[in-house]
C-alpha cells in the first residue's frame, strides 16, 4: 500500500486540522481555510491578526463586542455602536410641542428615562437608549421657533454617537 503525506510546511503559527494528515489517498498541498473541512485533508487555520468583531471582546478600533455580527442589536457586524436614539431626520415639529411624537429609541432600544418633554426653545434634553447592555446617549436641543409657529428642525446624531441637536431652519 503506498504511503501518502502532505506536501509542503504550515506557515510557523498554524494550527492543523484535526485527522487532516490520516487516510490520504493521494500526495496533497497544504492549504490555508477559515474553518477546518471533514472532506479535504491538509487543512491549517491562522489566528486571527487583529481585532475579531463577533469575539464578545472589546479590542482596538472596536466600539462594543456583543458576542455576534448581527445588524440592529445595538452593536453592527464591524462592531461599532448602531444608531439607536430617535429622530433620526429632518422634521417639522408644532411649536407647541411638549412631547416627542414617536419613539425615543429605535432598533428594539429601551429609553431611560421611558419619557423625555420635547425642548423648549433654548434648551436641550438628554435620555439613553439601551440595548444589550450597550447604553447610547441621545441629546438634542431646540434653538428657536419659527415665525408660522413650527419648529423645522433637523436631528443630528454626532459620528461619535454621542449627541444630537434639533437646528432650526427658517423658510
Amino acid at each position: 500500500m503506498p504511503s501518502y503525506s502532505c506536501i509542503g510546511t504550515p506557515p510557523y503559527g498554524a494550527t492543523w486540522c484535526p485527522n487532516d494528515t490520516t487516510g490520504l489517498t493521494s500526495d496533497t498541498h497544504w492549504q490555508e481555510v477559515n474553518t477546518c473541512t471533514d472532506t479535504r485533508k491538509c487543512e491549517y487555520t491562522m489566528p486571527p491578526t487583529g481585532p475579531v468583531c463577533g469575539n464578545g471582546t472589546i479590542e482596538t478600533g472596536e466600539t462594543c463586542d456583543d458576542g455576534n455580527t448581527i445588524n440592529n442589536d445595538g452593536c453592527n457586524s464591524v462592531c461599532a455602536i448602531e444608531n439607536t436614539c430617535n429622530p433620526q431626520s429632518a422634521k417639522t415639529y408644532p411649536a407647541t410641542a411638549t412631547t416627542w411624537p414617536g419613539p425615543l429609541c429605535i432598533n428594539g432600544a429601551t429609553p431611560n428615562p421611558a419619557t423625555v418633554n420635547f425642548p423648549q426653545q433654548g434648551s436641550g434634553v438628554s435620555w439613553d437608549c439601551v440595548l444589550n447592555n450597550i447604553t447610547k446617549n441621545c441629546h438634542a436641543s431646540r434653538l428657536s421657533d419659527n415665525s408660522n409657529g413650527n419648529v423645522n428642525s433637523n436631528v443630528n446624531i454626532n459620528d461619535d454617537d454621542t449627541k444630537g441637536r434639533i437646528i432650526e431652519t427658517r423658510p
